[in-house]
């Protein structure tokens, strides 16, 4: 598996979360990997809201626990 995959695993695995527990949709889109940074857009749609952003993280040893405190 490479670290892209693995990226895309972590997303879906947010994604599905937040469907399953909250109700709530969201779709994430890996826009860049660098050496150093990740960059990852997040799209939030439920019965009382709806709001886009773009996240960016340091692309380093604490990158996955951040994603998932993040996302």
């Amino acid at each position: 598996m490479t670290r892209d995959e693995f990226l895309n695993d972590i997303i879906d695995a947010c994604a599905f979360y937040h469907w399953e527990i909250t109700g709530a949709y969201k779709h994430y889109q890996i826009i860049a990997v660098t050496s150093s940074f990740v960059q990852i857009s997040v799209i939030h749609f439920d019965s009382k809201e709806q709001w886009a952003e773009v996240l960016d993280f340091e692309n380093n040893e604490k990158l996955i626990d951040n994603m998932l405190d993040r996302l």
